[in-house]
């Protein structure tokens, strides 16, 4: 498996991911979640301090996982899916760490996760590798769970 960053060729498999599984999975509570992004992958995620990850073997995409600066201090770990084929073989994780060690690198102290109770297993994912929930928001007749980790450094500053 190799884990880098999402080029033009990409795309059109990321879209197609990303929407299969908002549709087949997540139905309404994919709308708590504007899209726009994943059509527009080169000029969301091209700042310095952004990037966004996919995973692939063989030439098949495997999952992806993107950080966006949310200030000097906070990134948001988004858009965490991996194929339904590849489930529960440490690709997720994977995914999770290379997204962490980026943050790292760019000296931000926290990454934020925002999940919906339906999206359990990326919740899961997210607080094995030291997300902590922070609060759990009330929309309509489901939740959305803010999780957080703090970040750092080498030498654990």
């Amino acid at each position: 498996m190799n884990i880098r960053k999402v080029t033009r060729a990409d795309i059109p498999k990321v879209i197609k991911l990303i929407i299969n599984i908002l549709e087949t999975e997540f139905g309404k509570e994919a709308m708590a979640y504007p899209q726009l992004d994943i059509y527009n992958l080169e000029n969301t995620y091209c700042g310095p301090r952004d990037a966004f990850f996919i995973a692939e073997k063989n030439g098949i995409l495997i999952g992806t996982a993107a950080i966006k600066e949310d200030d000097k201090e906070n990134a948001l770990l988004r858009r965490v899916f991996v194929n339904p084929k590849f489930r529960g073989k440490g690709y997720g994780k994977s995914l999770v760490q290379k997204a962490i060690d980026f943050c790292t690198k760019k000296h931000f102290k926290r990454i934020f996760f925002r999940g919906t109770t339906r999206m359990d297993t990326a919740l899961f994912l997210c607080k094995k590798e030291g997300f902590v929930e922070q609060e759990r928001l009330e929309l309509d007749d489901f939740q959305i769970i803010v999780c957080a980790r703090d970040i750092t450094d080498a030498n654990g500053k």
